[in-house]
């Protein structure tokens, strides 16, 4: 008997103990609507549907476990890699053990030098290997070259300073990570600096810097501000503000007079916004005051009845609650006889008034 048909044979009798308690006694459980997604239905499911359901899967379960669970040995007759207290995973680590102390030395024939030989990947435009021999049994001198090239690699890219700026990077993180990570940093200064745009200006243009274009429209902007009339043209006179109606008499050229006007519109829209006393105001409170009292007292008010669609026929809050007590759904009361169903309230019913 060659050596591969004696571990064969090794495995089959070692298992032949857990077959000879295989009796099956679970049994496949029938899915609703054949394990395919029910129909939705406006059913919902009782305590009793779903102990039912639970007793039924409950059911299986422990027939699954009876029969997975590893029989005592018959007398004279002990497991020779197994045992009856152990579950069914620990029992199968022992017969691979077992199964490889037969084996003995046969576990070697496959791991071989020659079974070393790399493989060529061709990925990228690569025709070959790249560093190392093609011949697998050189591999402690493989091992060498890979090793001479790792560190000329290495020593090519260099290693980051933890010491130094640990702003945007850091010391524990790949080159690659952080250079996207500075990467990511100059395209969000870049956004909040922006570009400068020479055809957009009015003022001054100059191919350099934004911070020399800053300074320049500094420059430019304190000079505008000592030429009266430049800031008389930016600024505009009393006259045009009395043009436009409104506030200021028409004509009114003066601007203390143009205040003074303003200011007695403001005094008569005071007089005639002043609060009254009411069920949350106070005749002394200000306009704001006021409407953040009725603002608060509205939200709270909201907050009681609710703000949102009441999602019923009726119209007031006292008619919703009444449509609402009505509605009923069915409840399906009995695993496995979906169709028969209770109705149930979906609300708990008010008590009758006894005259």
């Amino acid at each position: 008997m060659n050596k591969a048909l004696k571990i064969s044979m090794f495995a089959i009798l070692a298992a032949t103990p857990m077959l000879a308690n295989a009796a099956k006694t679970a049994t496949p459980v029938t899915l609703v609507n054949g394990g395919n997604t029910p129909a939705t239905t406006q059913t919902v499911a009782s305590t009793s549907y779903v102990q039912g359901a639970y007793n039924t899967l409950g059911t299986q379960i422990n027939a699954i476990i009876d029969d997975s669970t590893v029989a005592a040995p018959e007398a004279g007759s002990p497991y020779a890699a197994i045992s009856a207290d152990k579950n069914v995973a620990e029992n199968l680590i022992e017969l691979d053990r077992a199964i490889r102390a037969a084996a003995g030395d046969a576990n070697e024939a496959y791991v071989t030098k020659t079974s070393a030989t790399p493989v060529i990947d061709t990925i990228g435009g690569a025709t070959g290997l790249q560093y190392i021999s093609a011949n697998g049994e050189k591999v402690g001198e493989n091992l060498g070259i890979l090793d001479n090239r790792v560190y000329k690699n290495a020593t090519k890219i260099g290693e980051f300073d933890s010491e130094g700026s640990q702003t945007y990077v850091s010391g524990g993180a790949s080159i690659q990570a952080n250079i996207q990570s500075l990467d990511s940093q100059v395209t969000a200064n870049t956004a909040k600096i922006g570009t400068y745009d020479g055809t957009q200006s009015h003022q001054y243009v100059s191919d350099t810097t934004v911070f020399s274009n800053l300074q320049a429209l500094d420059s430019q902007v304190a000079a505008n501000a000592s030429v009266g009339g430049l800031n008389q043209a930016a600024i505009g006179a009393v006259a045009e503000l009395a043009t436009a109606g409104g506030l200021i008499p028409t004509g009114t050229t003066n601007l203390v007079t143009a205040v003074k006007a303003i200011n007695e519109s403001l005094n008569t829209a005071t007089g005639n916004s002043n609060i009254q006393d009411g069920t949350y105001t106070n005749h002394e409170d200000t306009v704001g005051g006021a409407i953040k009292k009725l603002d608060t007292a509205v939200a709270a008010n909201a907050n009681k009845i609710g703000n949102t669609t009441m999602g019923t026929t009726a119209t007031t809050v006292t008619g919703a609650i009444a449509e609402m007590h009505g509605q009923t759904m069915q409840v399906a009361t009995t695993w496995g006889s979906e169709a028969t169903t209770a109705t149930v309230h979906l609300f708990p019913q008010p008590t009758p008034t006894v005259p």
